[in-house]
């Protein structure tokens, strides 16, 4: 006995998995502009101050990792101008955070068949704790209400 799979289905096949290749795209490259623009946007809890950049050290420790794609980044604050532009850094690290996810996309041919691999915002600045939990930043809570 015998079945033979016609050729449509894989072409379907391969439309579903291009539409979900699509779909993770745009969640990840959304989550990249939201962590930015709740960076930029989010409210201090203590003094009011809207916008969690100073120097932009902070928001350029941000990075995206999966599995061994991507590095954890820690800029340090120490000698940098305070008061700069948010928009300018912002534009900066969306550019840098963008790279990252185009990385993380391109290892995904390497994951087909499996789950996929689990995807990672980090931020190695020494005040990442800070931001969230002294200063009431809370950035990471409400990206983990929408992504996590």
């Amino acid at each position: 006995m015998e079945i033979t799979v016609n050729k449509s289905l894989y072409r379907k096949l391969d439309r579903i998995q291009n539409s979900i290749m699509d779909t993770a795209e745009d969640v990840l490259y959304g989550l990249v502009f939201d962590t930015v623009r709740y960076t930029l946007t989010a409210t201090n809890k203590n003094s009011g101050k809207i916008g969690a950049v100073d120097s932009g050290s902070y928001l350029e420790s941000f990075s995206v990792m999966s599995g061994s794609v991507g590095r954890i980044r820690s800029v340090s604050s120490q000698g940098r101008p305070r008061n700069v532009s948010p928009e300018a850094v912002g534009s900066q690290v969306i550019a840098t955070l963008n790279r990252d996810v185009s990385r993380i996309i391109a290892s995904l041919d390497d994951t087909k068949g499996n789950r996929g691999p689990t995807v990672t915002l980090l931020n190695g600045s020494r005040y990442a704790r800070d931001v969230e939990y002294k200063y009431g930043y809370r950035i990471f809570n409400k990206l983990r209400k929408i992504y996590g």
